[in-house]
């Protein structure tokens, strides 16, 4: 009885050992490109095309979810899961494993038609109140100038309540990461915003390179399986620049 015991504790290590393991990797669920979830709840994006890439790849098995930002940074941020979508700074570097840069997410100013000014570099913007995300990074650039107190980076929820509080006066200008392209569906989404849809401009320049990452919280998986990975985000960040 007791070598039969045995034999069934080995077979179901043996089978737990072999059973593959999903890694869950969170991303933003409103930021285009990258990743958005459409009316429908369907995930759409980079993310959803490079995760399907990469469990082909791999043969790792993947679970991509998507949630507001801040949420899906702190889950990540705990070890529950990595991310995609993640700008570098020196404080998250402490934290994360990154892998190399898989998307340049250049950072736009959107400004109201009435009260645009011209912005040729971050000094420009001295005095000023710039609306961002809470919990985003927008590069070392913006969040360096932010911190020095160039200008004064006033936080929201949602790209949303963002464009709002540009349209009402509160900020001067609002932060968005791709504007040319999410702007417009963005203005489409909301009712009291697609009346005033003409009334918003996005300077075409990004005001700063945003290079973006997949990253894990050190130790929160194993570094062959991170390795692993990484270099398949990065063959298809490589196959998708050169088409």
């Amino acid at each position: 009885m007791r070598i039969l015991m045995l034999l069934i504790a080995c077979l179901s290590a043996a089978l737990s050992e072999a059973a593959p393991v999903e890694i869950t990797l969170f991303a933003s669920d409103n930021y285009r490109p990258i990743s958005w979830r459409e009316e429908q709840g369907q995930a759409k994006g980079l993310a959803v095309e490079a995760v399907e890439f990469v469990q082909k790849d791999t043969g790792i098995q993947l679970k991509l979810e998507l949630m507001p930002w801040n949420r899906a940074y702190k889950l990540a941020e705990q070890g529950q899961g990595g991310v995609i979508g993640l700008s570098y700074t020196p404080e998250r570097a402490g934290i994360f494993d990154y892998s190399k840069a898989i998307y340049d997410s250049g950072t736009n100013l959107v400004q109201l038609k009435k009260s645009s000014f011209a912005v040729k570099s971050l000094a420009e913007l001295s005095g000023k109140k710039i609306g961002a995300l809470i919990g985003v990074s927008y590069g070392i650039e913006i969040d360096q100038a932010a911190k020095n107190g160039v200008f004064e980076m006033v936080r929201d929820t949602s790209h949303t309540a963002r464009l709002k509080n540009l349209l009402a006066g509160r900020i001067d200008a609002a932060l968005l990461a791709n504007a040319v392209t999410d702007l417009p569906p963005l203005l489409v989404a909301d009712p009291e915003l697609k009346v005033h849809a003409d009334e918003f401009v996005v300077l075409p320049k990004p005001l700063a390179a945003d290079p973006i990452h997949v990253a894990f919280r050190k130790g929160s998986v194993d570094s062959s399986t991170r390795s692993k990975l990484y270099q398949s985000f990065e063959k298809w960040a490589r196959q998708r620049s050169a088409h």
